[in-house]
């Protein structure tokens, strides 16, 4: 709000008092008499008139007077108080701390696995958030800082807004340039100092509060067994659908034995060998392949909720089975353990279930040369992209994974075998790799990266408690109600007297206005 806006409320206030309209043409002749000045000046305030009206301070109302249009404006007496001269303005909500993008994936207590953009607006509920107490000094040492679920109020669409994506070496958020990140600064002179740091003021080098491990406990039973997530892990991957009763599995002449056994002995049916694989008709598994949501094409495949929520046995034998089709081992050069993918979305879930093991994975991207581009002519003018998405699960993490895979695939099962039998178990140290573990679950992750990443839907999640939450395996602040005087830049703070008075700190003029107001300004904040 600037000079003009205020100077435009107060002579609403006046007219209102005094109930005598006044123009935006006169407003402007009083200010000067060169006719080109009024004009521009006219339109001027014309414009923040409009823009006080899409804020809500004034109420706009359009009539006519014979052929000629007019556009009255008035106070808003719920959004604007006037005591002794001063203006308060009650601006609820006023988000002092901005928004992550709507594509960020946040885990939930109960297993689920949700992109902030789907989940319920106006249903509460429970999410992973860190307990910081004051500011952490000499991070790796013993700190207060505890994984905790938390309780969340609702989740508010904020528009399209300009966002910037945030890379450490194993996680990637997109929030605004002023979202808050605990930091930890790389500055000696701090002396390992780490706070709360808008996006925009965080440095490359500097580590931020992320997970290690999520907590998680299965509370529903889940209605596949082993075996059958396992089966739909290798649909997942290799898996085809033709829409009525036909599901497929491509795979090897020398494995395509084994997934037809396993698949038999899954869900009872007769497996027909093909030259790339085999098929099954099955109206039963059909309706469990669409009931699960993956009658789609690679691009748009997803991890099921019923894989999410069930016993981490379960999830363990999907993940399994998604090494045997689009997975790889490889123990020469390093290391590394990969799945790929053309769905973002299946990646970014397989990496927060990953974190329940305490596995630490990375992500990579890259557009592979699709179908050639044909003109009517029979040239060919180029090809076609198409995205490709890699997880990469390297050193002790990969070493973690290996001892608990099963894959069918006889390569893959020996060479992760050779892998937990005979590699070297060197002592890691955490913070070569980037990472500074505070705790079990929470460590600090070097910021490799931070650059812009265009204008996208952008979401607040509101909430009261710890005041952050697990945004894609980073700490994230939340988005409180700021209740913040605009002319003493301060925090309004209300309290009461033992007598049951209401007092003001931060706010001198709202502290020297009288009671009703104050409770005016009080219930109008507070959402009562």
């Amino acid at each position: 709000m600037d000079n003009i806006d205020r100077e435009l409320l107060y002579m609403l206030l006046e007219a209102e008092k005094t109930g005598e309209p006044v123009s935006t043409w006169e407003l402007a002749g009083s200010k000067t008499s060169n006719p080109t000045e009024r004009n521009v000046l006219d339109g001027l305030y014309r414009y923040h008139l409009r823009r006080l009206a899409e804020q809500g301070f004034v109420i706009e109302e359009k009539t006519t007077r014979g052929k000629q249009k007019i556009t009255y404006y008035r106070i808003n007496p719920k959004k604007i108080l006037c005591v002794n001269g001063s203006l308060f303005l009650l601006v609820n909500p006023i988000m002092i701390y901005e928004c992550i993008s709507g594509d960020t994936l946040i885990p939930f207590p109960n297993g689920k696995i949700k992109y902030v953009k789907e989940i319920n607006p106006n249903q509460p509920g429970e999410i992973f958030s860190a307990r910081i107490n004051g500011v952490l000094k000499r991070a790796g040492s013993k700190v207060r800082s505890v994984l905790e679920v938390d309780n969340y109020q609702k989740v508010v669409y904020k528009g399209l807004r300009p966002v910037f994506k945030l890379k450490t070496r194993y996680f990637e958020i997109e929030a605004t340039h002023d979202h808050l990140f605990f930091v930890r600064s790389n500055n000696p002179k701090d002396g390992g100092k780490a706070t709360w740091k808008p996006l925009c003021k965080i440095n490359v080098g500097e580590k931020i509060l992320g997970v290690r491990k999520l907590p998680f406990t299965p509370t529903v039973n889940p209605p596949l067994s082993v075996e059958q997530s396992q089966c739909i892990g290798c649909y997942v991957g290799d898996g085809w659908f033709d829409g009525k009763y036909n599901v497929g599995i491509a795979a090897e002449s020398s494995q395509a034995e084994e997934y037809a056994n396993l698949f038999a002995a899954s869900f009872n049916v007769t497996p027909h060998e093909r030259r790339d694989g085999f098929v099954i008709t099955s109206k039963q598994l059909a309706n469990l392949i669409k009931t699960l949501g993956l009658n789609v094409k690679s691009p748009y495949r997803d991890i099921p909720d019923v894989i999410c929520q069930a016993p981490l046995s379960h999830q363990i034998a999907f993940i399994s089975g998604l090494l045997d089709t689009d997975g790889s081992v490889i123990i020469q050069h390093g290391v590394r353990i990969s799945f790929f993918s053309t769905s973002l979305r299946l990646i970014q879930k397989l990496q927060l279930i990953l974190l329940r093991f305490g596995i630490l994975s990375s992500m990579q991207y890259r557009d592979l040369t699709g179908k050639p581009m044909i003109t009517k002519n029979g040239e060919v003018i180029g090809h076609t992209r198409r995205p490709d998405y890699t997880l990469n699960v390297c050193g002790i993490n990969a070493l973690k994974l290996a001892r608990l895979l099963t894959p069918l695939n006889i390569e893959k099962r020996r060479r992760l075998n050779e892998l937990v039998e005979h590699y070297p178990h060197p002592y890691y140290n955490l913070n070569s790799k980037g990472v500074t573990p505070v705790n079990e679950n929470l460590a600090f992750f070097k910021v490799v990266e931070i650059k812009p990443s265009g204008v996208k839907p952008v979401y607040d999640v509101i909430q009261t408690t710890n005041q952050n939450f697990i945004a894609a395996g980073i700490v994230a602040h939340n988005c409180p109600y700021a209740n913040e005087c605009n002319a003493c830049n301060k925090p309004i703070k209300f309290y009461k007297t033992k007598k049951g008075q209401l007092r003001v700190r931060g706010c001198r003029l709202l502290a020297e206005a009288p009671d009703h107001v104050k409770e005016t300004v009080y219930k109008h904040l507070s959402g009562e």
